[in-house]
């Protein structure tokens, strides 16, 4: 019983690492394409906050590639308050990314 037990909390760290890892790498590489668009600068956005359309925990489980994550085509400015609504949902505009790159399938 222990093996299993030690199995399974191996598997779980494991799990956290590379989740950590992948949300590290997407937020670095937002920055980086945030930092070409010319007039804004992180700390002036006053009450924004840049946003995943696709949220990052869905491109980890999805396995979404991190350049499309921290594409330009996959982030907005919105409020924090909207931002802090939004969470983890999938709003339309995401579900359209998510077909687009052929992650999931029109549905009729």
């Amino acid at each position: 019983m222990d093996n299993i037990y030690q199995d399974y909390i191996d598997a779980r760290q494991s799990d956290v690492k590379e989740r950590y890892r992948y949300y590290s790498m997407v937020r670095l590489a937002t920055e980086t394409q945030v930092s070409k668009i010319e007039g804004i600068e992180k700390r002036k956005l006053g009450a924004y906050v840049v946003d995943h359309i696709v949220p990052i925990s869905i491109g980890f489980l999805a396995g979404i590639p991190i350049s499309k994550m921290a594409s330009l085509e996959n982030l907005q400015l919105i409020t924090h308050s909207d931002n802090n609504k939004k969470k983890d949902k999938i709003i339309p505009e995401g579900e359209s990314l998510l077909i687009k790159w052929g992650i999931l399938q029109q549905t009729k």
